[in-house]
């Protein structure tokens, strides 16, 4: 990701967590490279926790696995997600949603940003702000996970009326 998509993609991050998630992840970086598994820290990311998550991308039909969930993703699933895989859960009727978005990370790994309304069943009233950084771990690539449900009634619900959900790639690539 060069200077001008770092800039661009995160104009495009709307809470205030993602973008210092975004910013810890990119103070890591190696040039090019992603930053290491290693040199993300739970310290650095403490006020963040609750909210992280490190995500496994798998082949088909699993597509990935939760290796690592905080606690606000419980709830948001009602339940807990760490081992869970695409293919045997339903994610609260997104599962092509998210089937989507993690075949084009595992295709192409860049930092990628959403918002999901009704995130899980029963959660019709919630706005999911998502964000998936892509990690170097020794022979592969995890990534690392940002999830926050806001109210619906809090947020401009004009921008999200008539979408089930909306990807934004760093590359401009919707």
């Amino acid at each position: 990701m060069g200077q001008g998509n770092t800039h661009a993609f995160r104009a495009q991050l709307f809470l205030k967590e993602q973008q210092q998630l975004f910013d810890y992840w990119q103070s890591h970086r190696r040039g090019a490279d992603f930053p290491s598994r290693e040199c993300l820290t739970p310290s650095g990311l403490a006020s963040l926790l609750p909210h992280v998550s490190l995500i496994e991308l798998l082949p088909d039909p699993d597509v990935m696995r939760v290796r690592l969930a905080g606690s606000a993703l419980w709830d948001i699933h009602g339940r807990e997600i760490t081992g869970k895989t695409l293919a045997n859960d339903d994610w609260g009727g997104n599962r092509e949603y998210w089937k989507r978005n993690y075949t084009l990370l595992r295709a192409e790994p860049e930092p990628a940003t959403g918002i999901l309304r009704a995130p899980a069943a029963g959660k019709d009233h919630m706005v999911q702000y998502w964000l998936r950084l892509p990690v170097s771990n020794g022979d592969g690539i995890i990534l690392l996970g940002l999830d926050i449900c806001v109210a619906a009634s809090k947020m401009d619900t004009g921008l999200l009326s008539g979408q089930d959900g909306m990807s934004l790639a760093a590359s401009g690539q919707g």
